[in-house]
């Protein structure tokens, strides 16, 4: 009996905002595919995009090419799809399709990365909407998620699946059974250094690194985390690499408070954004809330530790990566900031120690290992 899996989500690899959830996607799919599965991904369309490819043995099935494309899709998912043998996997990123109450329980599985809830009001857009409008769109938004959730904990009895414990415990408070979320590990694309002896030397000044400054990543906190730690530490530096909708922001308030040594790297490659974190003596995230928390992952394999804000899904990958937590709050980081600096200035064999062990925790967290616990949650 041939075995067919679809899995309906919002965009797939090649959509140009793909991102951390989509890799998942695609690498548990490769996977399932090298298995005898075959595997759909259903999802909407973009511009210039071809209604329907193969991708590394995935049939991508592309139908709509805007929000209303995910009312769309459980509607093709039942008319050309659906059979005795299919399994769906059914992705709640920020809305729902409902697809997968249309199935046996058995046959179904949910797959939630995280949960926007306050990152409506960071990070929506809706392109062509005035600006006076965008607010009245979060919050309708922001009501939405919480009324589907609350409708799936409901009506949905197969299995949950999501990848912190941060992010299953806000499931069970928006009403899931506690012993229907599966908790899985995700996977980096980067490779980890062999050793820390083939790492690019750390520069010789403390340098501090903050990627990809997009507004529900909050960059302000950590340039102004950074601002308060210089004052103490003025031969520190501050990189800034990736692009994202924060960035002219940030560049104005850089130069309206003349904070000297911040780089800008603008876009970078993933090369030259492994040379960065090896070079840096630990990258500062302050986000709102995560499901995750890759780039912490990503830091350690290149040997470098994190210092992160103390929220939801981010706690969960500084805690498996032996990274640093704050207080969610500028003056907090900027107290941890001068820590992991008297660190790196007077104890060099306990800062390479904790190098060693950030290294050491990136080597199990690969794709292979988020495959075998996605197998184990589904019971495929």
């Amino acid at each position: 009996m041939s075995k067919r899996l679809v899995w309906i989500c919002w965009k797939d690899i090649r959509h140009p905002e793909a991102g951390g959830a989509e890799l998942v996607h695609h690498e548990l799919s490769k996977r399932l595919v090298r298995d005898g599965w075959e595997v759909i991904h259903l999802v909407p369309g973009f511009k210039g995009c071809t209604p329907e490819e193969t991708i590394d043995g995935i049939r991508v099935i592309r139908v709509g090419s805007s929000i209303f494309s995910f009312y769309q899709l459980p509607h093709y998912f039942r008319q050309h799809l659906r059979d005795g043998t299919t399994f769906l996997v059914d992705a709640f990123i920020s809305l729902g399709s409902f697809a997968c109450l249309s199935m046996p329980a058995a046959q179904a599985a949910i797959l939630v990365h995280h949960i926007e809830d306050i990152k409506w009001f960071y990070q929506t857009r809706f392109y062509g909407v005035p600006r006076w409008v965008m607010p009245l769109f979060m919050g309708v938004g922001y009501f939405v998620e919480k009324v589907q959730l609350w409708l799936l904990a409901k009506r949905f009895r197969g299995t949950v699946i999501t990848v912190s414990e941060s992010t299953a415990g806000e499931l069970v408070s928006h009403g899931f059974r506690r012993e229907q979320v599966r908790i899985i590990s995700e996977g980096i694309a980067a490779t980890p250094l062999e050793t820390l002896s083939v790492s690019l030397p750390k520069e010789e000044r403390f340098t501090v690194l903050l990627l990809g400054p997009r507004s529900a990543k909050r960059p302000m906190h950590t340039v102004k985390a950074f601002e308060r730690f210089q004052s103490g530490h003025p031969e520190s530096q501050l990189w800034i690499a990736g692009w994202g909708n924060e960035v002219g922001r940030v560049q104005a308030y850089v130069e309206r408070n003349h904070i000297p040594n911040v780089v800008f790297w603008g876009r970078v490659s993933d090369l030259q954004r492994d040379e960065l974190l090896q070079r840096a003596q630990v990258l500062c995230t302050s986000p709102l809330r995560e499901g995750w928390g890759l780039i912490v992952i990503e830091a350690n394999a290149m040997g470098t530790p994190v210092l992160g804000y103390d929220v939801p899904g981010l706690r969960d990958a500084l805690a498996f990566g032996n990274g640093r937590l704050c207080a969610p709050n500028p003056a907090a980081m900027a107290e941890a900031l001068a820590e992991m600096a008297t660190l790196v200035a007077t104890d060099q064999t306990a800062y390479t120690a904790l190098r060693q062990a950030c290294l050491e925790s990136s080597r199990t967290f690969t794709f292979e290992r988020a495959y075998g616990d996605f197998i184990a949650a589904t019971g495929l």
